[in-house]
């Protein structure tokens, strides 16, 4: 099947959809765009050319003006979809920034404890050498005295 009749087929397909669907509910209609638009987001452009011609070829009457409609609600769900994305993408941005920005902060809070650690070491050795030299010097002092 060459490239251009399966492009025909998918095409006719979703004119016979969009035919048969008049009935349906906004948020059904919604949703059931939303899902066509993955087939034809590239081919929107070729829908209504493509149309035409299938029409043509059986001889049919130009229906055009129930594609229309579909066709501005398939863009303005596109146009959602892209702002959706674009937020997504921003979250996603200000997500990576806060999470780089706690790595900073975890270092710098190692490295505060790490000094914190080294500063109480050297306090306990010089509390305990001040510690022996004043038992020294009281030992001392208790010798002059006898």
């Amino acid at each position: 099947m060459s490239m251009h009749s399966r492009e025909f087929m998918m095409t006719r397909k979703l004119y016979i959809i969009y035919s048969c669907k008049e009935k349906q509910s906004h948020t059904e209609r919604k949703s059931q765009l939303a899902y066509e638009s993955l087939f034809c987001i590239n081919q929107k452009e070729s829908v209504g050319v493509e149309d035409k011609k299938g029409e043509a070829m059986e001889g049919g009457s130009s229906n055009n003006t129930a594609l229309g409609p579909k066709l501005s609600e398939l863009k303005v769900l596109q146009k959602e979809h892209e702002e959706k994305s674009s937020k997504i993408q921003e979250l996603k941005r200000q997500i990576e920034s806060t999470k780089h920005r706690l790595e900073k902060k975890k270092d710098v809070t190692g490295d505060k404890m790490g000094g914190f650690n080294a500063l109480s070491k050297k306090y306990n050795i010089l509390r305990e050498e001040y510690n022996a030299i004043l038992a020294e010097k009281q030992g001392d002092q208790s010798n002059f005295t006898t």
